[in-house]
């Protein structure tokens, strides 16, 4: 190859080399500009902020109450407590038609079948501080007369359940509180297992309720966070950030009073028919004009 012609690629190389190299300075410096202050050891200027939190709690009247009926039968059998079962959830049903009840509002939430296992009656003695329990020449307890156990072919006692248990659990729905007291008196007296604080006050607006709260909340901290400031000659600029510190939180009332009266006089402090509702947030402000004179 001619002299001339390899000096010339020798020429074309270099420059190809520098041009590289050039574009990578450039980048390496474009990349160094756009890091933050920080990364070079520079402070940057924060704007002045104040961070308040605000509280608010709303009572309402309840327009629903939710009862929870669990009916339960025992018999010696699974199919006899069943069928006993079923006689009375037809009468609960019946009973809850003739009350103008809609089926939507009749809701079963659970169904459990269980054995009853044998109980032994026990006496206790008491000597000094202690206390024993022993039981009475292992009598068994069977309500049902059934045999309290019998023996497999490896010739281990096997304990045998004497009888056998169905329950139903139901959510009712009353939208008119007026018969409230009829409907509960009236599955009481079908035999219903109905505990007392099973019985719930609710609200069907209680979305709108806890978006009503939450505003109220907001705007206590607005209040507070402008007070503050103007305390000290600033202003709210603007907001940096805002958070619900917490699940809004709402008490149903319910009857819990231990009284064979269940509507006889409740406690002052929970008188059914006030529906309470709370939250709180944290909002973080930015202040204007803040120097101090």
């Amino acid at each position: 190859m001619p002299k001339k012609a390899n000096k010339m690629m020798m020429t074309d190389a270099f420059r190809k080399c520098c041009l590289s190299s050039i574009c990578k300075l450039l980048m390496t410096t474009i990349a160094l500009l756009m890091c933050p202050a920080s990364v070079w050891g520079f402070s940057q200027p924060t704007e002045p902020t104040i961070t308040v939190s605000g509280d608010a709690q709303i009572h309402a009247v309840p327009d629903e109450v939710i009862i929870r009926p669990r009916i339960s039968t025992r018999a010696k059998s699974v199919a006899d407590a069943s069928k006993e079962n079923d006689v009375v959830v037809k009468s609960f049903r019946d009973f809850l038609k003739k009350q103008s009840l809609e089926d939507k509002f009749v809701q079963a939430t659970a169904l459990q079948i269980s054995a009853i296992a044998k109980r032994e009656p026990y006496q206790s003695i008491s000597k000094q501080s202690y206390q024993v329990q022993i039981p009475q020449n292992n009598a068994i307890v069977d309500p049902f007369d059934a045999p309290s156990s019998e023996d497999d072919s490896s010739g281990l006692q096997i304990e045998q359940p004497i009888g056998y248990q169905v329950s139903r659990t139901y959510n009712v729905t009353i939208t008119d509180i007026s018969k409230f007291e009829t409907i509960y008196k009236g599955l009481i007296s079908l035999g219903v297992n109905i505990d007392v604080g099973n019985v719930e006050f609710r609200s069907s607006k209680i979305g709108q309720l806890k978006e009503e709260v939450r505003l109220q909340a907001v705007a206590a901290a607005k209040e507070k966070a402008a007070a503050m400031a103007g305390k000290l000659g600033a202003k709210l600029a603007s907001v940096r950030t805002i958070q619900e510190t917490g699940n809004t939180g709402h008490h149903y009332p319910s009857i819990s009073m231990p009284s064979s009266d269940p509507f006889g006089a409740a406690p002052e402090h929970d008188t059914p028919g006030r529906i309470s509702i709370s939250t709180s947030v944290q909002v973080v402000f930015v202040l204007k004009d803040v120097e101090l004179p």
